[in-house]
């Protein structure tokens, strides 16, 4: 930014503390400055070349002689190349479109060319006021003296036009002198500029420095491209008939250009990197994520350098943005706009600007539903971007001090700003951003608020959008820390081009950029003396550039280990504001969680900030989603506005079927972009387009089943439940059994089958076998593994009777498949056949075996069975169940537990003992007697004999939490064995867990305890009794659901309108009363006032009065002596004035 980094190198230049640059000749402070030209240059013999002193390039549709050369410097320059057609008259707010041919116009010297209009926020002004005293004040406290080399003399700014999309190509003079510049094949740097989309131009960082720091084998260009009003209106109304974003589209033309010309100019087409400053890398960041493809974009490299720009996202508040623009240009339609004499425009435009709020710039990038499919900072999360660039970005150390108000000193001051700079009205975000940001203290990075909130805008405008990067490119960029003291927003530019304050620092930036630009690795060509540039990585590793050297250090936006999970958008959602969505897929709003929540940590907040400001966007709705009915919310979804493309990115624009005429669903702040692109939120939060509740599994993950028959997902189920039950049991059985053969024959080699330590290495074998395969399998096939487990889950009817018959033949072949993989595996026998111990008698083992299955199927039916309340350790508890089971019975019975495990071995070595029936009456007998007891339990309702509930434990296991709803006291429909939708009121939900933290205490949502026979049915596969029932029934009882999931939303909805209704009240009736108070104190202050000023008068006057009487009095005591005075004469003299009484005193009433 132009207004910055002159000031900033100017004014600090005394940090400056190495050599210069090696191809300028100047002191340690050069200022800003641009190319000198000679008068003569070498003639240059080539076979594009004119007779004349310069190189000329002939394109298709134009010729272009070189308008300058650097001797110097050794770089040729062609200025003022077009890349667009003007985009006036007609083409005003319209997409560039190709050059028209000038080819009669001869060979063009590149004196013609236009800069975009530009605009500067007053604010911006009276910071550069304040800038320029602070480095004068710098400047002569150190003595320092600046100096301007040849190389980087300053130039007039070029003229303002809406006629502004140019280039200009700077080519080093020994590539031109070569004869073929086809061939060169040199790699490209197109700059594009920042300015806050308001301001700058290609002109003002010329690239000769730059080319040299690359050895002279680099090609740079410079582009315009449409700012302000011109370049990035957006809104219904404007895109009605005009499009937004213009700015982005000339920039994508510009590389469009480069494509197809740079070759002819010796650059690369294959070998571009893009780079630029502020809004110049915000651009970029929207030309990666460009429509949301994943297709490979216009250059191969980028490097974002501050990437900043401030979300807009909502139509209401760029339709207001529209309409103030065509206001101030006197207007009342979009044909008037296009109709407008430029100046008109840029007048308007520059109203608006000039009067920004301070920060602002007013206009910049729109989520346009096309070329802007949603913010760039999620379509980065999601992966909707092309994942073949290489990536190289930084940011300053303090980027946001100048765009923070400077009277921010106190809490108050700071909610304030935040409302202002995140546009919400939701006191939940403030409050949640300003835990995030606590007050200042000894353990905070700032001592100020005004520090403070300079934080929270640098890293919601700049800082996040480079961890958004790395983050998305898999850690596999490099990143660097700009800190220079004062290390402000836009410093690094005159590092960038060669003319830094601090030379050393200079040259090491230069190297990097260059060398990336060369090679994809800064490290590669780096500047002598500078250490290597480290890739970000899991580490997070920045490059600092300051002036006490280039350490790494880790990024200060990477450190919350919460965020290394997979993200979803729900959980961007609900763990940045406290919105937690519930199993039935609505949200609903809570209270802030408290500091000691494991993902709302104080404790290295850096990452979770950036989330929380990346999920802005869903947080500053007036009503949260459940407020919009289930239509509203499908026809809002983002795969109606923009389809899904072969790729599986966006495709690009469309308009949704249920508004044909336009993309704006609806003039409130949410709308399609914000929805996840792959799905419509209705989806992703398990429903389908007709609001039936998605069928699945586990309903907490949802799959697209509901459009499929019930029996035909059932039948799939089976069989997916079967082949996974089969290769389960056999992983489990394999090392089980492998572990218990190498025990025996290690024991039997020694002659010690009955040693402790044998005994423990079957225990081990068999319990850790079980519970690893458990984990592995039991959201496959449920890991039952073991047919007496298998009949416990069909009695208490979790199993249907055919998926209990597929799962027991598959468990009785998955043992056969064990056994025979272990005896053709190992080169010894196969001995793990179940056997009764010497002294043991048939009728011992049978009941050893019986109790042992039934402990084992026990544990599976209390901690397994209820899914809804099944523990995430089950696992583990049943594998040390089998475990303990092992230690026990091993030695006397052999402890099989187990049909599928005894019968294996005798199978495979063809070996049954006359008591192997033991092994299979005795867990089928252990099953029934454990599943009667555990329904003797149900049956006496044991949840309510101890007052806890195991589902607590579940949000220390990172499970899904249950949700209690408040509406619950309406019927709700339940299945009943004959598949009828029965409607029967619900049990009186359990109270919320509350969750205390010192001085907080918030409400964790609770699902409600429905009716267990629903809930454990609702998880598998429909009975097929239920799949027989009728069609009407089926009907009537989806219909139920329908109608009870309407009617919790309709209460939810109204509930929350009428909080905000209440709140609204009671902000309207303070407000009110305020006003009031502030409007009767001012009236009786101007009233005092007025009675001060009368009282005044009226004293002046009587003194004025009582001196006059005084004076005549001594006048006619000196005439006649009697000292009498006529009180006639004294009427007379006051007349108009006072009047005098009989005494010949003066009254203070006038006439």
């Amino acid at each position: 930014m132009k207004w910055i980094t002159a000031l900033v190198s100017l004014g600090f230049c005394h940090v400056a503390l190495a050599a210069p640059h090696p191809n300028v000749m100047s002191s340690d402070c050069d200022t800003e400055a641009m190319p000198s030209t000679t008068a003569a240059a070498p003639t240059v013999s080539q076979a594009t070349a004119t007779s004349g002193s310069m190189p000329t390039i002939t394109l298709s549709y134009a010729t272009y002689a070189a308008a300058a050369y650097n001797e110097q410097t050794d770089v040729y320059t062609f200025k003022n190349i077009r890349f667009a057609a003007p985009p006036t008259g007609p083409l005003r707010f319209q997409p560039p479109q190709s050059p028209v041919d000038e080819t009669s116009l001869g060979v063009q010297d590149g004196s013609v060319g236009n800069t975009c209009y530009q605009s500067d926020p007053m604010w911006i002004v009276l910071e550069e006021i304040a800038l320029a005293s602070a480095a004068a004040a710098a400047a002569s406290s150190t003595g320092a003296a600046t100096s301007t080399s040849s190389a980087a003399a300053a130039t007039p700014t070029p003229p303002q036009s809406e006629d502004c999309l140019f280039l200009d190509v700077y080519i080093p003079g020994g590539t031109v002198r070569s004869g073929d510049l086809s061939s060169a094949n040199l790699p490209v740097m197109v700059w594009v500029y920042g300015g806050g989309y308001t301001n700058g131009y290609k002109d003002e960082f010329p690239g000769n420095l730059l080319i040299n720091a690359a050895d002279n084998q680099l090609i740079y260009v410079a582009i315009n491209y449409r700012l302000g009003a011109f370049g990035w209106l957006a809104g219904p109304t404007y895109q009605s008939n005009a499009t937004a974003n213009l700015g982005l589209y000339d920039q994508r033309a510009a590389f469009e250009w480069v494509q197809e010309y740079i070759e002819l100019f010796g650059g690369s087409k294959d070998d571009v990197t893009v780079f630029g400053e502020s809004a110049g890398g915000g651009s970029l960041m929207h030309q990666l994520t460009a429509y949301g493809s994943t297709d490979s974009p216009p250059f191969q490299k980028m490097i974002p350098q501050s990437p900043g720009w401030a979300p807009q996202y909502s139509p209401r508040l760029l339709e207001a943005q529209y309409q103030t623009l065509q206001a101030a240009a006197n207007c009342t339609s979009l044909q008037c706009l296009k109709d407008a004499p430029a100046e008109v425009l840029a007048a308007a435009s520059n109203e608006i600007v000039t009067n920004a709020p301070y920060g602002s710039f007013v206009f910049g990038p729109a989520v346009d539903g096309t070329f802007v499919p949603a913010l760039p900072g999620y379509l980065l999360l999601i992966g909707a971007f092309p994942k073949d660039v290489q990536v190289m970005s930084g940011h300053n150390a303090d980027e946001g001090y100048l765009f923070t108000p400077k009277n921010i000193l106190n809490e108050t001051d700071f909610e304030t700003f935040v409302y202002g700079l995140t546009s919400t009205t939701n006191p939940a975000v403030v409050a949640e951003i300003a835990a995030l940001y606590p007050p200042p203290s000894s353990s905070t990075p700032y001592t100020s608020n005004f520090e403070r909130a300079s934080l929270v805008t640098s890293e919601l405008v700049f800082t996040c959008n480079t961890r958004y990067l790395a983050t998305a490119f898999g850690n596999n960029t490099y990143n660097y820390l700009f800190d220079v003291p004062p290390a402000l927003h836009g410093q690094d530019i005159q590092y960038t081009f060669g003319v830094g304050a601090n030379q050393t620092v200079t040259a090491a930036l230069e190297g990097y950029l260059t060398s990336f630009a060369r090679f994809g690795n800064p490290s590669e060509g780096r500047a002598a003396g500078t250490p290597e540039f480290p890739v970000y990585g899991e580490a997070a590793n920045l490059l600092e550039l300051g002036i006490d050297g280039f350490p790494v250090v880790p990024d200060s936006n990477a450190n919350a280990r919460w965020l290394r999970q997979p993200y979803t958008y729900p959980q961007a959602l609900s763990q940045a504001v406290g919105r937690h969505a519930t199993s039935d897929g609505q949200y609903k709003v809570t209270t802030r969680p408290p500091s000691s929540s494991p993902h709302l940590t104080s404790h290295n907040p850096g990452v979770r900030r950036c989330l929380l400001l990346l999920s802005l966007p869903f947080t500053r709705l007036t009503l949260p989603c459940v407020s919009y009915k289930q239509q509203t919310m499908d026809s809002l979804a983002l795969d109606h506005f923009v389809p899904k493309g072969p790729d599986g990115g966006i495709a690009g624009p469309a308009k949704s079927s249920a508004h044909p005429d336009s993309m704006w669903a609806t003039t409130d702040d949410q709308y399609g972009a914000l929805a996840p692109p792959q799905t419509s939120l209705d989806r992703a939060l398990g429903h389908d387009r007709n609001g039936k509740k998605l069928q699945g599994k586990h309903h907490h993950i949802f799959s697209p089943l509901g459009r499929v028959r019930a029996h035909d997902a059932s039948l799939r189920n089976d069989f997916v439940a079967t082949i996974g039950e089969f290769v389960g049991t056999t992983m489990f059985l394999f090392v089980a059994l492998g572990g218990t053969n190498t025990a025996s024959y290690l024991a039997g080699a020694a002659d010690r089958t009955n040693f402790p330590q044998t005994i423990i290495y079957y225990a081990t074998a068999q319990g850790l076998g079980l519970l690893v395969t458990a984990f592995t399998f039991y959201r496959v096939s449920g890991s039952l593994f073991n047919p007496a487990i298998t009949l416990s889950l069909f009695m208490v009817r979790v199993l249907s009777w055919r998926r209990a018959i597929f799962l027991l033949g598959a468990q009785i072949a998955a043992g056969i498949a064990a056994s025979a993989l272990i005896d053709g595996l190992l080169p010894v026998p196969l001995v793990v056949s179940p056997s009764l111990a010497q002294g043991t008698s048939i009728t011992q083992g049978l009941f050893l075996e019986a109790f042992l299955t039934a402990y084992l199927c026990f544990t599976v039916l209390m901690c397994a069975a209820e899914k809804h309340r099944a523990t995430f350790i089950a696992p583990i508890i049943i594998g040390l169940a089998l475990f303990v089971i092992e230690l026990f019975g091993v030695v006397w019975s052999g402890a099989a537990v187990n049909p599928a495990r005894a019968f294996g071995p005798c199978v495979v070595t063809k070996s049954f003992p006359g008591y192997h029936w033991i092994y299979w009456a005795g867990p089928f007998i252990g099953s029934i007697f454990a599943t009667l007891f555990y329904v003797f339990l149900k049956w006496n309702e044991y949840e309510q004999v101890v007052a806890t509930d195991d589902r607590e434990t579940n949000k220390f296991m990172g499970m899904r939490l249950p949700h209690m709803h408040e509406h619950r006291s309406q019927p709700v429909p339940r299945r009943t064995s004959t598949g009828v939708a029965a409607v029967s009121p619900t049990r009186s939900a359990r109270p919320a867990r509350m969750v205390r933290d010192e001085e907080e205490a918030i409400a964790v949502q609770q699902y409600h305890d429905q009716d267990d026979d629903y809930e454990m049915k609702d998880l598998d596969p429909i009975p097929e009794d239920d799949v027989r029932a009728s069609e009407e029934t089926l009907h009537e009882q989806h219909q139920a659901e329908l109608e009870h999931e309407e009617r919790v939303q309709a209460q939810v909805r109204a509930d929350l309108e009428e909080y905000l209704a209440e709140k609204r009240r009671q902000y309207l009736t303070a407000h009110n009363a305020q006003t009031r108070a502030n409007a009767a104190s001012a009236a009786a202050a101007a009233r005092e006032q007025r009675a001060t000023r009368r009282d005044v008068l009226m004293l002046n006057e009587v003194a004025v009065d009582e001196s006059g009487r005084f004076s005549r009095a001594l006048m006619r005591m000196g005439q006649d002596g009697t000292g009498r005075s006529s009180r006639n004469s004294g009427r007379r003299s006051r007349e108009g004035h006072y009047r005098m009484n009989d005494n010949g005193e003066g009254s203070c009433k006038p006439w």
